[in-house]
């Protein structure tokens, strides 16, 4: 099982992101349609894992698989996201 603080890392990924958002607001020239994009694929990948990670830590099922193939989507997700936040900032 995971421990509690390889839980508390990754809850602290996503909060780093959120921690460097309101720096690049200023700079980024992208659309309406792109931000709820970006965010909807943000905000997927995460429950998407979490719900997997939840299965495995407090319900202690069998989850290795399915949490990998999660996390690979995760850092897809995360990468387009990413991908396009550099993209959109103006220099």
């Amino acid at each position: 099982m995971f421990s509690e603080s390889f839980r508390v890392v990754i809850y602290q990924y996503f909060l780093w992101y959120l921690l460097l958002l309101p720096l690049l607001l200023p700079r980024l020239s992208i659309s309406y349609r792109q931000t709820l994009a970006y965010l909807a694929v943000w905000i997927g990948t995460q429950v998407l894992w979490l719900s997997k990670a939840y299965k495995l830590e407090f319900l202690g099922r069998n989850a290795f698989f399915g949490l990998w193939v999660r996390s690979l989507i995760y850092v897809v997700g995360n990468c387009w996201v990413l991908a396009g936040i550099v993209d959109g900032y103006d220099r």
